[in-house]
């Protein structure tokens, strides 16, 4: 939770001097926090479903798989965001936030933040992303003492 607290301590002063908030990574996401900036790559997307909230409204939301240089997250769109992104697609998220639900973290973007396309040739790939998070995986495979 400190850390979480220096970021945004650190996102606020770079702000105060006109500087933009420096982005998060996939990796340096921490359940619980928000004022999120992030650009990621969205690799694949569910079936919309539909959901009732404790209040008894009806949603869509669409789980959207979304990833950078450092890892992957589930990206939880609802309602009429669930139409924005397709698949190979580059977005920044702005003013996100990170939650837990069935025991792994998500991003979200809420009623708040916002999400935007963007052009960026240097981004990786589908392809290296997920080659990053194979080797990822089969390193911590032959790594790890059974």
């Amino acid at each position: 939770m400190e850390s979480i607290l220096k970021w945004r301590v650190s996102n606020l002063l770079l702000a105060s001097f006109g500087v933009s908030p420096m982005l998060y990574t996939v990796r340096g996401l921490e359940d619980g926090a928000g004022g999120i900036e992030i650009r990621v790559r969205v690799l694949s997307k569910e079936e919309p479903r539909k959901v009732r909230t404790q209040k008894g409204e009806e949603h869509t939301v669409v789980d959207v798989r979304v990833g950078d240089r450092t890892g992957l997250v589930t990206l939880s769109l609802w309602d009429e965001r669930a139409d924005e992104v397709d698949v190979g697609e580059v977005v920044d998220i702005k003013n996100g936030y990170v939650g837990r639900f069935k025991g792994r973290i998500r991003l979200n973007i809420g009623k708040y933040g916002s999400m935007e396309k963007v052009e960026d040739l240097g981004f990786p790939s589908i392809e290296e992303i997920a080659e990053r998070q194979s080797f990822r995986i089969q390193r911590h495979k032959t790594t790890s003492k059974f």
